[in-house]
Protein backbone atom coordinates (compact mmCIF):
# COMPACT_ATOMS: atom_id res chain seq x y z
CA UNK A 1 0.00 0.00 0.00
CA UNK A 2 1.21 3.19 -0.70
CA UNK A 3 1.35 6.29 2.06
CA UNK A 4 -0.43 8.96 1.35
CA UNK A 5 1.49 12.81 1.69
CA UNK A 6 -0.53 16.23 2.74
CA UNK A 7 0.49 19.33 1.41
CA UNK A 8 -0.33 21.01 4.66
CA UNK A 9 -0.22 19.47 7.94
CA UNK A 10 -3.58 17.98 8.98
CA UNK A 11 -5.69 19.39 11.91
CA UNK A 12 -6.08 15.57 13.23
CA UNK A 13 -5.16 12.15 13.00
CA UNK A 14 -6.71 9.36 13.45
CA UNK A 15 -4.92 6.63 14.83
CA UNK A 16 -5.85 2.90 14.68
CA UNK A 17 -4.32 0.36 16.13
CA UNK A 18 -5.81 -3.08 14.58
CA UNK A 19 -5.40 -6.90 15.75
CA UNK A 20 -7.19 -9.93 14.59
CA UNK A 21 -11.09 -7.45 14.77
CA UNK A 22 -11.34 -7.19 10.59
CA UNK A 23 -15.17 -7.14 10.64
CA UNK A 24 -15.38 -4.58 13.23
CA UNK A 25 -12.07 -3.03 11.55
CA UNK A 26 -14.47 -2.45 8.55
CA UNK A 27 -17.39 -0.48 10.17
CA UNK A 28 -14.79 2.00 11.97
CA UNK A 29 -13.29 2.88 8.06
CA UNK A 30 -17.24 2.86 7.18
CA UNK A 31 -18.07 5.15 9.72
CA UNK A 32 -15.15 8.07 8.53
CA UNK A 33 -16.71 10.28 6.29
CA UNK A 34 -14.86 9.71 3.46
CA UNK A 35 -17.24 11.56 0.38
CA UNK A 36 -16.60 15.10 2.11
CA UNK A 37 -13.42 15.82 0.47
CA UNK A 38 -12.92 19.02 2.25
CA UNK A 39 -13.10 17.52 5.54
CA UNK A 40 -10.81 14.23 4.31
CA UNK A 41 -8.30 17.64 3.49
CA UNK A 42 -7.56 17.94 6.99
CA UNK A 43 -7.64 14.65 7.85
CA UNK A 44 -4.99 12.07 8.46
CA UNK A 45 -5.83 8.23 8.80
CA UNK A 46 -2.97 6.02 10.20
CA UNK A 47 -3.54 2.15 10.33
CA UNK A 48 -1.00 -0.04 12.53
CA UNK A 49 -1.64 -3.86 11.80
CA UNK A 50 -0.28 -4.78 15.28
CA UNK A 51 0.50 -8.59 13.84
CA UNK A 52 -2.97 -9.48 12.70
CA UNK A 53 -3.25 -13.46 11.18
CA UNK A 54 -7.00 -13.25 9.98
CA UNK A 55 -7.73 -11.43 5.90
CA UNK A 56 -6.64 -7.80 7.67
CA UNK A 57 -4.07 -7.46 5.55
CA UNK A 58 -6.31 -7.99 2.37
CA UNK A 59 -8.81 -6.26 3.64
CA UNK A 60 -6.90 -2.92 4.10
CA UNK A 61 -5.66 -3.41 0.44
CA UNK A 62 -9.14 -3.58 -0.80
CA UNK A 63 -10.00 -0.44 1.33
CA UNK A 64 -7.28 1.41 -0.25
CA UNK A 65 -9.11 2.04 -3.46
CA UNK A 66 -12.14 3.72 -1.08
CA UNK A 67 -10.25 5.77 1.64
CA UNK A 68 -6.67 7.50 1.55
CA UNK A 69 -4.45 6.21 4.94
CA UNK A 70 -1.08 5.33 6.42
CA UNK A 71 -0.03 2.20 7.09
CA UNK A 72 2.28 0.81 9.10
CA UNK A 73 3.17 -3.22 10.34
CA UNK A 74 4.87 -5.47 13.01
CA UNK A 75 4.88 -8.69 11.93
CA UNK A 76 4.32 -9.81 15.84
CA UNK A 77 1.99 -8.55 18.64
CA UNK A 78 3.45 -6.21 20.93
CA UNK A 79 1.19 -5.06 23.85
CA UNK A 80 2.03 -1.67 25.65
CA UNK A 81 4.06 1.04 25.11
CA UNK A 82 6.32 0.23 22.33
CA UNK A 83 2.81 -0.04 19.47
CA UNK A 84 2.01 3.49 20.80
CA UNK A 85 4.17 5.27 20.29
CA UNK A 86 4.98 3.93 17.02
CA UNK A 87 1.70 5.12 15.71
CA UNK A 88 2.37 8.48 17.49
CA UNK A 89 5.16 9.07 16.37
CA UNK A 90 4.58 8.54 12.29
CA UNK A 91 1.12 10.43 12.95
CA UNK A 92 1.76 14.50 11.56
CA UNK A 93 -1.78 16.08 12.57
CA UNK A 94 -1.63 18.83 15.27
CA UNK A 95 -4.17 16.96 16.66
CA UNK A 96 -4.71 12.77 17.65
CA UNK A 97 -7.28 10.89 18.63
CA UNK A 98 -6.76 6.63 18.84
CA UNK A 99 -10.22 5.03 18.71
CA UNK A 100 -10.49 1.25 19.35
CA UNK A 101 -10.58 -0.49 15.81
CA UNK A 102 -14.00 -1.54 17.05
CA UNK A 103 -15.06 1.21 17.49
CA UNK A 104 -17.45 3.45 15.12
CA UNK A 105 -17.63 7.53 14.79
CA UNK A 106 -21.04 9.55 13.87
CA UNK A 107 -20.41 11.23 10.70
CA UNK A 108 -22.02 14.61 11.32
CA UNK A 109 -19.80 14.92 14.60
CA UNK A 110 -16.29 14.34 13.48
CA UNK A 111 -17.11 17.59 10.99
CA UNK A 112 -18.26 19.34 14.36
CA UNK A 113 -15.05 18.33 15.77
CA UNK A 114 -12.33 19.49 13.16
CA UNK A 115 -14.14 22.47 12.98
CA UNK A 116 -13.77 23.41 16.42
CA UNK A 117 -10.09 21.83 16.47
CA UNK A 118 -9.50 24.78 13.91
CA UNK A 119 -10.23 27.50 16.69
CA UNK A 120 -8.77 25.55 19.44
CA UNK A 121 -6.87 27.89 21.99
CA UNK A 122 -3.27 27.23 21.89
CA UNK A 123 -3.17 26.12 25.38
CA UNK A 124 -5.63 23.38 25.29
CA UNK A 125 -4.29 19.94 25.14
CA UNK A 126 -7.00 17.82 25.91
CA UNK A 127 -10.81 17.99 24.00
CA UNK A 128 -12.72 15.04 25.79
CA UNK A 129 -16.45 14.36 24.26
CA UNK A 130 -19.01 12.84 24.94
CA UNK A 131 -19.35 8.82 23.71
CA UNK A 132 -22.10 6.71 23.22
CA UNK A 133 -22.15 2.84 23.87
CA UNK A 134 -22.74 0.07 21.66
CA UNK A 135 -22.83 -3.76 21.81
CA UNK A 136 -21.44 -6.33 19.36
CA UNK A 137 -24.49 -6.08 17.26
CA UNK A 138 -24.16 -2.76 17.16
CA UNK A 139 -27.26 -1.63 19.23
CA UNK A 140 -26.68 1.52 21.68
CA UNK A 141 -26.87 0.88 25.43
CA UNK A 142 -27.97 2.95 28.07
CA UNK A 143 -24.84 3.52 29.25
CA UNK A 144 -22.79 6.83 28.04
CA UNK A 145 -19.97 9.00 29.01
CA UNK A 146 -20.53 12.31 29.73
CA UNK A 147 -17.86 14.33 31.34
CA UNK A 148 -18.54 17.21 33.29
CA UNK A 149 -17.49 20.65 31.36
CA UNK A 150 -17.01 22.48 34.93
CA UNK A 151 -14.69 20.69 36.59
CA UNK A 152 -11.02 22.92 37.33
CA UNK A 153 -7.92 21.58 36.40
CA UNK A 154 -7.34 20.67 39.93
CA UNK A 155 -10.56 18.32 40.13
CA UNK A 156 -10.02 16.50 37.32
CA UNK A 157 -6.19 16.27 38.65
CA UNK A 158 -7.43 14.88 41.98
CA UNK A 159 -9.30 12.55 40.00
CA UNK A 160 -6.82 11.73 37.97
CA UNK A 161 -5.06 10.22 40.91
CA UNK A 162 -7.48 7.90 42.11
CA UNK A 163 -9.01 6.43 38.68
CA UNK A 164 -8.45 7.12 34.78
CA UNK A 165 -11.38 9.21 34.75
CA UNK A 166 -11.71 9.73 30.38
CA UNK A 167 -11.90 7.41 27.55
CA UNK A 168 -9.30 7.14 25.22
CA UNK A 169 -11.10 6.53 22.11
CA UNK A 170 -13.38 9.69 22.83
CA UNK A 171 -10.24 11.81 23.59
CA UNK A 172 -8.59 14.19 21.21
CA UNK A 173 -4.93 15.37 22.30
CA UNK A 174 -2.48 17.99 21.02
CA UNK A 175 0.19 15.48 19.30
CA UNK A 176 3.36 17.38 20.66
CA UNK A 177 2.37 16.33 24.46
CA UNK A 178 1.94 12.76 23.45
CA UNK A 179 5.27 12.62 21.84
CA UNK A 180 6.99 14.34 24.53
CA UNK A 181 6.07 11.12 26.62
CA UNK A 182 9.03 9.04 28.24
CA UNK A 183 7.09 5.88 28.48
CA UNK A 184 8.29 2.54 30.19
CA UNK A 185 8.40 0.09 26.69
CA UNK A 186 6.13 -2.45 29.10
CA UNK A 187 3.72 -0.11 30.24
CA UNK A 188 -0.51 -0.84 29.82
CA UNK A 189 -2.12 1.90 31.74
CA UNK A 190 -1.18 4.17 28.47
CA UNK A 191 -4.27 6.18 28.46
CA UNK A 192 -3.95 7.35 32.66
CA UNK A 193 -0.14 8.58 31.68
CA UNK A 194 -1.66 10.53 28.17
CA UNK A 195 -4.39 12.53 30.59
CA UNK A 196 -1.77 13.40 33.50
CA UNK A 197 0.57 14.82 31.16
CA UNK A 198 -2.28 16.63 29.10
CA UNK A 199 -3.67 17.74 32.09
CA UNK A 200 -0.45 18.91 33.93
CA UNK A 201 1.03 20.87 30.34
CA UNK A 202 -2.02 22.60 29.47
CA UNK A 203 -5.51 23.13 29.97
CA UNK A 204 -8.86 20.84 28.51
CA UNK A 205 -12.28 21.45 27.27
CA UNK A 206 -15.16 19.11 26.83
CA UNK A 207 -16.67 18.88 23.72
CA UNK A 208 -20.13 18.07 24.24
CA UNK A 209 -21.61 16.39 21.10
CA UNK A 210 -20.83 12.60 21.15
CA UNK A 211 -18.78 11.19 18.56
CA UNK A 212 -17.92 8.01 18.93
CA UNK A 213 -19.85 4.75 19.74
CA UNK A 214 -17.64 2.78 21.79
CA UNK A 215 -18.26 -0.91 21.68
CA UNK A 216 -18.73 -3.03 24.90
CA UNK A 217 -17.93 -6.90 24.32
CA UNK A 218 -16.47 -10.28 25.46
CA UNK A 219 -13.23 -9.55 23.20
CA UNK A 220 -12.12 -6.61 24.74
CA UNK A 221 -8.23 -5.86 25.40
CA UNK A 222 -8.70 -4.87 28.58
CA UNK A 223 -10.30 -7.85 30.03
CA UNK A 224 -7.33 -9.73 28.71
CA UNK A 225 -4.55 -7.98 31.33
CA UNK A 226 -4.84 -9.29 34.74
CA UNK A 227 -6.18 -6.99 36.95
CA UNK A 228 -2.93 -7.06 39.39
CA UNK A 229 -0.68 -6.60 36.61
CA UNK A 230 -3.24 -3.16 35.38
CA UNK A 231 -2.87 -1.68 38.92
CA UNK A 232 1.07 -2.48 39.88
CA UNK A 233 1.58 -1.23 36.45
CA UNK A 234 -1.09 2.18 36.81
CA UNK A 235 1.27 2.44 40.47
CA UNK A 236 4.09 2.40 38.66
CA UNK A 237 3.12 5.22 36.41
CA UNK A 238 1.55 7.18 39.05
CA UNK A 239 4.58 6.93 41.29
CA UNK A 240 6.89 7.73 38.25
CA UNK A 241 4.87 10.78 37.68
CA UNK A 242 4.35 12.06 41.32
CA UNK A 243 8.18 11.50 42.25
CA UNK A 244 9.76 13.04 38.97
CA UNK A 245 7.70 13.03 36.40
CA UNK A 246 4.90 15.74 35.43
CA UNK A 247 2.81 15.30 38.54
CA UNK A 248 5.78 16.54 40.37
CA UNK A 249 6.24 19.56 37.68
CA UNK A 250 3.17 20.62 38.24
CA UNK A 251 3.35 20.25 42.28
CA UNK A 252 6.42 22.20 42.27
CA UNK A 253 5.59 24.81 39.64
CA UNK A 254 1.88 25.94 40.52
CA UNK A 255 0.74 28.28 42.62
CA UNK A 256 0.01 28.40 46.56
CA UNK A 257 -3.20 28.85 46.17
CA UNK A 258 -3.70 26.35 43.07
CA UNK A 259 -2.46 23.76 45.59
CA UNK A 260 -4.49 24.71 48.50
CA UNK A 261 -7.59 23.78 45.83
CA UNK A 262 -6.22 20.52 44.81
CA UNK A 263 -5.84 19.57 48.52
CA UNK A 264 -9.38 20.12 48.92
CA UNK A 265 -10.24 18.37 45.35
CA UNK A 266 -7.89 15.30 46.84
CA UNK A 267 -9.59 15.28 50.10
CA UNK A 268 -13.08 15.17 49.03
CA UNK A 269 -12.40 12.67 46.27
CA UNK A 270 -10.54 10.42 49.11
CA UNK A 271 -13.01 11.10 51.84
CA UNK A 272 -14.47 7.41 53.07
CA UNK A 273 -13.03 5.57 49.88
CA UNK A 274 -12.28 2.22 50.13
CA UNK A 275 -8.69 1.98 49.75
CA UNK A 276 -6.70 -0.36 48.16
CA UNK A 277 -3.04 -1.01 49.49
CA UNK A 278 -1.65 0.12 46.10
CA UNK A 279 -3.93 3.11 46.63
CA UNK A 280 -2.85 3.88 50.04
CA UNK A 281 0.65 3.96 49.03
CA UNK A 282 -0.14 6.18 45.98
CA UNK A 283 -2.21 8.55 48.46
CA UNK A 284 1.40 8.81 51.11
CA UNK A 285 3.20 9.52 48.21
CA UNK A 286 0.83 12.71 47.20
CA UNK A 287 1.27 14.10 50.60
CA UNK A 288 5.09 13.44 50.69
CA UNK A 289 5.06 15.83 48.05
CA UNK A 290 3.20 18.02 49.52
CA UNK A 291 3.95 18.84 52.83
CA UNK A 292 6.53 20.97 52.09
CA UNK A 293 4.36 23.35 50.30
CA UNK A 294 1.43 23.44 51.27
CA UNK A 295 -0.74 22.78 54.78
CA UNK A 296 -1.71 18.99 54.27
CA UNK A 297 -2.66 18.43 57.67
CA UNK A 298 -6.55 17.83 56.50
CA UNK A 299 -4.97 15.01 54.32
CA UNK A 300 -2.87 13.47 57.17
CA UNK A 301 -6.37 13.07 59.33
CA UNK A 302 -8.76 11.73 56.31
CA UNK A 303 -6.64 8.57 57.07
CA UNK A 304 -7.65 8.36 60.75
CA UNK A 305 -10.84 9.29 59.99
CA UNK A 306 -11.20 6.45 57.04
CA UNK A 307 -13.17 3.10 58.89
CA UNK A 308 -10.87 1.28 55.99
CA UNK A 309 -6.98 2.16 57.04
CA UNK A 310 -5.44 1.67 60.12
CA UNK A 311 -2.12 3.46 60.68
CA UNK A 312 -0.63 4.77 64.18
CA UNK A 313 1.25 7.80 64.66
CA UNK A 314 4.40 6.49 64.78
CA UNK A 315 3.94 5.61 60.98
CA UNK A 316 2.94 9.14 59.89
CA UNK A 317 5.15 10.95 62.26
CA UNK A 318 8.01 8.81 60.85
CA UNK A 319 7.05 9.16 57.28
CA UNK A 320 6.33 12.66 57.25
CA UNK A 321 8.39 14.38 60.44
CA UNK A 322 5.28 16.31 61.67
CA UNK A 323 5.10 17.25 64.95
CA UNK A 324 1.76 16.15 66.48
CA UNK A 325 -0.03 18.26 69.27
CA UNK A 326 -1.70 16.23 71.81
CA UNK A 327 -5.15 16.82 70.93
CA UNK A 328 -4.59 15.51 67.40
CA UNK A 329 -2.75 12.45 69.03
CA UNK A 330 -5.49 12.39 70.75
CA UNK A 331 -7.64 11.71 67.93
CA UNK A 332 -4.97 9.24 66.20
CA UNK A 333 -5.37 7.24 68.99
CA UNK A 334 -8.81 7.17 69.65
CA UNK A 335 -9.36 6.20 65.84
CA UNK A 336 -7.43 3.08 66.68
CA UNK A 337 -8.98 2.11 70.53
CA UNK A 338 -6.54 3.30 72.50
CA UNK A 339 -8.15 5.71 75.05
CA UNK A 340 -5.23 8.37 75.66
CA UNK A 341 -5.92 10.96 78.25
CA UNK A 342 -3.80 13.70 79.81
CA UNK A 343 -3.72 15.84 82.56
CA UNK A 344 -2.56 19.02 84.26
CA UNK A 345 -0.93 21.83 82.44
CA UNK A 346 2.57 20.94 81.44
CA UNK A 347 1.74 21.16 77.57
CA UNK A 348 0.19 24.75 77.25
CA UNK A 349 3.09 26.03 76.71
CA UNK A 350 5.06 23.50 74.82
CA UNK A 351 3.12 23.30 71.14
CA UNK A 352 4.64 19.66 69.72
CA UNK A 353 5.38 16.58 70.71
CA UNK A 354 8.24 14.27 69.35
CA UNK A 355 6.93 10.77 69.54
CA UNK A 356 8.96 8.34 67.41
CA UNK A 357 11.87 7.93 65.69
CA UNK A 358 12.27 4.54 62.64
CA UNK A 359 15.22 2.73 63.27
CA UNK A 360 15.80 0.35 59.81
CA UNK A 361 17.90 -2.83 60.38
CA UNK A 362 18.22 -5.45 57.78
CA UNK A 363 14.91 -4.02 56.41
CA UNK A 364 13.40 -4.69 59.64
CA UNK A 365 11.82 -1.83 61.26
CA UNK A 366 11.20 -0.91 64.06
CA UNK A 367 10.76 1.89 66.72
CA UNK A 368 12.51 4.63 69.29
CA UNK A 369 10.14 6.72 71.65
CA UNK A 370 11.63 9.83 72.59
CA UNK A 371 10.41 11.88 75.24
CA UNK A 372 10.05 15.56 75.52
CA UNK A 373 8.40 18.61 74.21
CA UNK A 374 9.97 21.72 72.17
CA UNK A 375 10.06 24.95 73.64
CA UNK A 376 9.48 27.45 71.52
CA UNK A 377 12.42 27.85 68.66
CA UNK A 378 14.99 25.74 71.06
CA UNK A 379 15.95 22.19 69.55
CA UNK A 380 16.43 21.03 73.05
CA UNK A 381 14.20 17.90 74.41
CA UNK A 382 13.29 19.12 78.00
CA UNK A 383 13.18 16.03 79.89
CA UNK A 384 11.03 18.25 83.11
CA UNK A 385 7.85 18.93 82.69
CA UNK A 386 6.63 16.28 80.03
CA UNK A 387 8.24 13.04 81.23
CA UNK A 388 5.23 12.07 83.79
CA UNK A 389 2.94 12.31 80.58
CA UNK A 390 5.37 10.58 77.89
CA UNK A 391 5.36 7.39 81.09
CA UNK A 392 1.64 7.41 81.23
CA UNK A 393 0.93 7.25 77.00
CA UNK A 394 3.66 4.73 76.65
CA UNK A 395 1.92 2.66 79.93
CA UNK A 396 -1.06 3.23 77.92
CA UNK A 397 0.74 1.49 75.01
CA UNK A 398 2.28 -1.25 77.28
CA UNK A 399 -0.91 -2.75 78.78
CA UNK A 400 -2.53 -2.68 74.82
CA UNK A 401 -2.83 -6.51 73.20
CA UNK A 402 -1.05 -4.57 70.38
CA UNK A 403 1.95 -4.50 72.71
CA UNK A 404 4.51 -6.32 70.78
CA UNK A 405 3.77 -4.37 67.64
CA UNK A 406 4.00 -0.95 69.26
CA UNK A 407 7.52 -1.98 71.09
CA UNK A 408 8.95 -3.41 67.92
CA UNK A 409 7.56 -3.23 64.52
CA UNK A 410 4.77 -1.58 62.47
CA UNK A 411 1.54 -2.90 62.13
CA UNK A 412 1.16 -5.81 59.77
CA UNK A 413 -1.02 -3.35 57.57
CA UNK A 414 1.77 -1.04 57.09
CA UNK A 415 4.57 -2.96 57.06
CA UNK A 416 2.16 -4.61 54.07
CA UNK A 417 2.63 -1.36 52.54
CA UNK A 418 5.89 -0.08 52.91
CA UNK A 419 7.04 -3.80 51.74
CA UNK A 420 4.91 -3.09 48.51
CA UNK A 421 6.67 0.29 47.96
CA UNK A 422 9.62 -1.46 47.92
CA UNK A 423 9.16 -3.97 45.72
CA UNK A 424 7.41 -1.92 43.33
CA UNK A 425 10.86 0.20 43.87
CA UNK A 426 12.71 -2.59 42.61
CA UNK A 427 10.54 -3.28 39.85
CA UNK A 428 10.87 0.29 38.53
CA UNK A 429 14.55 0.01 38.66
CA UNK A 430 14.71 -3.37 36.88
CA UNK A 431 11.82 -2.18 33.93
CA UNK A 432 14.48 1.05 33.36
CA UNK A 433 17.11 -1.13 32.68
CA UNK A 434 15.30 -3.19 30.41
CA UNK A 435 14.50 -0.23 28.69
CA UNK A 436 18.14 1.17 28.52
CA UNK A 437 18.76 -2.18 26.95
CA UNK A 438 16.07 -2.33 24.81
CA UNK A 439 17.11 1.17 23.09
CA UNK A 440 20.86 0.07 23.02
CA UNK A 441 20.01 -2.86 20.65
CA UNK A 442 17.92 -0.24 18.09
Amino acid sequence: MEKSFYSNVPILTIGIITYNRSGYLLKMLDSIPKNNPNLMNQIEILILNNGSTDNTVSLLQDYNQRLEFKYLEQKVNIRGAETFEKIINHATGKFMIIPGDDDCFYMDAISQLVERLNFLEDDVNLLTCFADVIDEKDHLLSSNYRPSPNDTQEKVLAKLIFDSIFWLPSTVFRREILQNLNLSQSLIALDWSFWIEAITKGKYLVFQTPIIKYRQHSNREQESYLKQTWDLDSFLMLESSISFGSLREWFDKTSTNSLDLFVKEFYTQSKNKSFSNLQIAIYLLVCKVLQKKTNIQSLIFNLYENPNIKLDPRFMQTLFGINLTLPEIDIIFKSIGIDFSYSGNNFKKHEKLNFFKLLENNELYSYEWKIGTRFGQKKDVSLIDSINECLHVYDLLQRLTRKLEIESTITPFEKKILNLVRSIRKLKYERRRIKVQHRRRK
